[in-house]
């Protein structure tokens, strides 16, 4: 199948407020995954995540890529999170998911570490590391949603994305599918499945493993809990085999009435 994507010269991903097009086969390959999930095991990765997997199979695993470093929080929380999401996904029976983890360390790191200057560590670690890990022709999926700051970057991610990919000669796709997703959409799709309470969020959570209440990702977590419990409850929709037995005894009560009614009328 040829999938369209605008772009600049022969690079394959999507490069926003680009007008050239290039178009190129996808592999179907059998055994060959392509998507790889950059997972850290909370909300909104794990969102995409089961996405893809349950849509997997056997033959085509999705990957999922976790990146651990000292300087992203929590790590110990979100791979105990981790953990616990897989042991999910095994019991559930989802079709099969290739995982795997690189993890960063310092020698010294009073003297070398990452330094933003206040912008994005987390998309120029990710980006890079696992466009090493793709296929020739694998996509990566990022799990951002609407609001996120990521955004304010989309253009610089998408063009690091297509020079990496130009580099190492392969074709794969930077893909964000929960770009015009809310918290609200994301924490209301896992309650329903299930995943929810496994996933973590805060950044600062104590020895025990509790959130803070405080940080940013565990207040926009309470905002987005606390409009969800304002939403009016669906209401239980009546089995399909009920309805009819309902309808059908009422039916026979007005069949019934009818004919006394008539016998009346007969003998009168």
């Amino acid at each position: 199948m040829l999938r369209s994507v605008p772009v600049r010269g022969r690079d394959c991903s999507r490069i926003p407020g680009t007008k050239d097009t290039v178009l190129f086969k996808e592999s179907k390959a059998k055994g060959k995954s392509m998507s790889l999930v950059c997972w850290s095991g909370g909300c909104d990765s794990t969102s995409v995540l089961y996405d893809l997997a349950i849509k997997a199979t056997k033959e085509d695993p999705v990957r999922a890529l976790s990146i651990v470093s000292p300087q992203f929080p929590a790590l110990e929380a979100q791979r105990h999170a981790r953990e616990r999401i897989k042991q999910w996904l095994k019991k559930k029976k989802v079709p099969k998911i290739d995982y795997n983890e690189v993890e960063i360390k310092y020698e010294n790191r009073s003297e070398f570490s990452m330094e933003s200057g206040g912008g994005l560590i987390q998309p120029i670690t990710w980006i890079p590391l696992a466009a090493t890990f793709l296929k020739e022709k694998e996509d990566l999926y990022l799990g951002y949603i609407r609001g996120d700051d990521f955004w304010h970057y989309q253009t610089q991610a998408y063009w690091i994305f297509r020079y990496l990919q130009e580099m190492v000669r392969k074709q794969g796709v930077l893909k964000t599918p929960l770009e015009w997703q809310t918290k609200d959409d994301v924490i209301r799709k896992l309650k329903e499945i299930g995943l929810f309470k496994l996933c973590w969020t805060c950044e600062r959570p104590s020895p025990k493993e509790k959130p803070c209440g405080a940080c940013v990702p565990c207040r926009s977590m309470e905002s987005a809990l606390w409009r969800l419990s304002k939403e009016p409850k669906p209401k239980k929709l009546q089995p399909i085999k009920d309805l009819a037995d309902a309808m059908r005894k009422k039916l026979d009560k007005d069949v019934e009435a009818k004919m006394k009614d008539s016998i009346k009328k007969e003998t009168a």
